[in-house]
């Protein structure tokens, strides 16, 4: 509950009916689900405006928790990925939201290109403007049909 001292502040009960303020215990978050104050909220959940703790859903629905603008999240917003205990961090200045392999990134990776709209995201490039690879067998056999074309057309 919230305690009616200190709006904003996160009490617990401590077992024996009594309130405990979780700043005064140098922890600031309620935990209500494990019935403690904690340090940080567990991974997975996220802190309201009143330091209480939130568990977002299961692995398929609002997965997610958005720290940045304290909600649950099907995917990480714009700017931010999923770290290891299912928060959306934010990328440092310079770096570039890779959702596709949930990583912050210096320079996109080459199926993907900056986002124009967010310029802060990644985004898979279409397979319509990407240039397939040949092996060296395939320029031959294409260099050779070329030819035999340009031979045809001199007869």
């Amino acid at each position: 509950m919230i305690g009616p001292r200190g709006v904003g502040n996160a009490y617990v009960g401590d077992g024996n009916g009594d309130c405990v303020e979780c700043v005064a215990a140098n922890l600031p978050f309620a935990d209500y689900a494990a019935g403690a104050c904690v340090a940080a909220c567990p991974a997975g959940s996220f802190a309201n405006h009143n330091w209480a703790c939130h568990a977002c859903g299961t692995a398929t629905t609002n997965a997610y928790s958005d720290l940045v603008h304290q909600r649950c999240v099907d995917n990480c917003p714009s700017g931010t990925v999923a770290d290891n205990n299912a928060n959306c961090v934010k990328c440092s200045a310079g770096e570039y939201a890779d959702h596709v392999n949930a990583a912050c990134v210096s320079s996109c990776p080459a199926d993907q290109a900056v986002d124009d709209v967010t310029n802060v995201d990644c985004k898979k490039i279409p397979d319509a403007f990407t240039t397939p690879q040949m092996s060296d067998e395939e320029m031959q056999q294409r260099e050779l049909v070329k030819y035999a074309l340009k031979l045809e057309t001199r007869a």
